[in-house]
């Protein structure tokens, strides 16, 4: 017993200290702690400002994928009427070929005739001009036989 007398003793002078060497340990704890928290208060804070900032940017991305979602129907609908404009363009093409290769068609069956016709006609003036060539040559022959019958 008189150990644990002396060992209750030795305990007495010690707690104390030790008492006082874990305060200082636990208020040093609870200093950083404290400051720990602080941090983690103004981190957060950052951190929320920072998420803030990027809904507003997400917002912002949303409106330009909505307006070049606006742009994308729009350009679809141009598309679509240029396209249907460019058809419309290569139907009036197709019937103009098809006319003029039915104009063509048409005028080259013609042509011999049209030909045939056109040198008959010519070959009728040039037959009437040489007859009124040649009734000119006999007028002016026969004046030409006057004027020396009528000068002899």
């Amino acid at each position: 017993m008189e150990f644990l007398q002396l060992l209750g003793q030795i305990f007495g002078y010690i707690l104390p200290f030790a008492g006082t060497i874990a305060l200082v340990i636990l208020s040093v704890v609870g200093l950083k702690a404290v400051k720990l928290i602080k941090r983690v208060e103004s981190t957060l804070t950052n951190v929320d400002a920072t998420v803030t900032n990027a809904n507003n940017a997400i917002d912002g991305l949303n409106k330009t994928i909505e307006m070049t979602n606006k742009y994308v129907e729009d350009f679809g609908v141009t598309s679509k009427t240029v396209n249907n404009v460019s058809m419309s363009v290569e139907a009036v093409r197709y019937s103009l070929e098809k006319t003029v290769k039915k104009i063509i068609v048409g005028w080259t069956r013609e042509y011999e005739l049209i030909k045939n016709l056109t040198l008959s006609f010519l070959d009728k003036v040039e037959k009437k001009v040489k007859e009124s060539a040649g009734k000119k040559t006999k007028i002016s022959d026969q004046k030409e036989s006057e004027e020396q019958n009528g000068r002899k």
